[in-house]
């Protein structure tokens, strides 16, 4: 009672899972079948007979139809198949039907040298498969989708296009065939050469991409330029993305030949140091700026240093009082504070006010205006217009003194004219004497 208690909890709990599931002995001979094994393999519940072996029960299947032998084979051909599935615990085969289920089969050991064999019906799952794979096949863009090892089980043909391959073809090939294949077709790994084998940067970039999701670009000698994104999927496999961006770049390429065309033709000195204060640009009006044979500022110098190697070699003008240090300190500081107008003035006389704005990689962009003629320009003015006060001071005094003597005229004129009037009327020699004192200083 307690063997068939347990038989029949067996019965009851095979019959309640959502796979096939039936039982042989070690002799193949079938021992219980639930529901969905029979329904899967013996819908009519005609041919699995507990105590049949499994290869009696095969043929049953072959002679009935329900088995369809494939073409240039024969029926003892495929019932050996069968019988060696089961004897080498064979799993993930597909299970032979008539109706057009995608049956997969397991075998497995028991400890007494019985078998468990299992059929799942995927045909949804494949339809799903089927579909998603037509849908991949129709994208613009590349998709592919790799397992949990990075082995990819599906992709597009626009994802193997760059590869010059089919998709089959590409899903065949190891991965390590594939990236030695693709890597001397590289030109650039996210827009840079490294030194050696690109082979190796394009894996380590795969590598560094599985584990942290960010997308990178990658350049083809052929001059197609495509954007790699990868998205991890719920068995932690991946879904990967490929993109072509040779448009977009070369209208970015085109753009940015626009945009230096026009900087290059302003009559302000630009240049631009990135986040460590390198010198990564600068445009004909800032090399003409700085241009020296002495003291050569050049693209990749670090800002400081250009500017100590300047200040050393006695460029600037640097003001009264202030030593180099406190003079390179100043600009170190400027730079940094993003200061705007700031007086700038060389050795040669040229005076410049410069800028520094912050760019939106945290970089540095300075910008330099040349008020040299300009400066002159008011300094003439300056003086011209200090002449010109010079020259309206000494007009009016010139009016004042014409006002003085038209004043002392009269009453001078009168003495003189009374003094010659006295000359001669006085004979006392020391009153003429007098009188002709008055008449000269009058």
């Amino acid at each position: 009672p307690q063997s068939r208690t347990a038989r029949e909890l067996f019965g009851d709990a095979g019959d309640n899972v959502n796979f096939g599931v039936a039982l042989i002995d070690e002799h193949h001979r079938l021992v219980f079948a639930n529901k969905k094994f029979r329904a899967n393999c013996d819908p009519n519940d005609e041919l699995l007979v507990a105590g049949h072996t499994m290869r009696q029960v095969h043929a049953d299947a072959v002679r009935t139809g329900l088995f369809p032998v494939p073409p240039d084979w024969s029926t003892e051909q495929l019932l050996d198949l069968l019988d060696h599935l089961i004897d080498t615990n064979a799993r993930d085969f597909p299970v032979p039907n008539n109706h057009g289920a995608a049956l997969v089969g397991n075998v497995y050991g028991t400890e007494f040298g019985g078998r468990i064999l299992t059929i799942q019906d995927l045909t949804q799952d494949r339809q799903a498969e089927k579909l998603m794979v037509n849908a991949m096949s129709r994208l613009p863009v590349g998709v592919a989708i790799e397992d949990a090892e990075g082995t990819f089980t599906h992709c597009n043909t626009a994802f193997a296009a760059p590869f010059g391959l089919t998709p089959d073809e590409l899903i065949a090939m190891p991965g390590d065939e594939r990236i030695a294949y693709l890597g001397p077709q590289l030109a650039s790994i996210d827009n840079s050469r490294p030194e050696g084998d690109l082979g190796v940067a394009f894996r380590t970039a795969i590598q560094n991409q599985r584990e942290t999701s960010a997308p990178f670009e990658v350049r083809f000698k052929s001059g197609q330029h495509f954007l790699v994104e990868r998205a991890k999927t719920e068995n932690n496999g991946r879904v990967v993305v490929v993109t072509d961006i040779t448009a977009l770049k070369d209208a970015e390429t085109r753009n940015l030949a626009a945009v230096t065309d026009a900087v290059q033709t302003l009559d302000i000195g630009i240049v631009h140091f990135d986040k460590n204060l390198r010198i990564t640009y600068g445009n004909q009006k800032w090399a003409e700026i700085f241009s020296s044979s002495e003291v050569p500022v050049r693209i990749g110098d670090h800002a400081i240093d250009a500017i100590r190697r300047q200040v050393e070699a006695g460029f600037y003008q640097l003001p009264d009082g202030v030593s180099g240090d406190v003079f390179i300190e100043r600009l170190t500081s400027f730079i940094g504070n993003y200061a705007k107008n700031e007086p700038l003035v060389f050795s040669d006389g040229r005076y410049f006010l410069a800028s520094c704005h912050k760019t939106r990689l945290n970089g540095f962009l300075i910008s330099f205006i040349d008020l040299t003629e300009q400066r002159a320009i008011e300094k003439e003015l300056a003086r011209q217009r200090e002449i010109t006060r010079q020259k309206e001071r000494l007009s009016a005094l010139g009016e004042l003194v014409a006002g003085v003597a038209h004043e002392l005229k009269n009453p001078l004129s009168i003495i003189l004219g009374y003094a010659q009037m006295l000359e001669d009327r006085i004979e006392d020699t020391v009153l003429q004497r007098r009188v002709d004192q008055n008449s000269e200083s009058a």
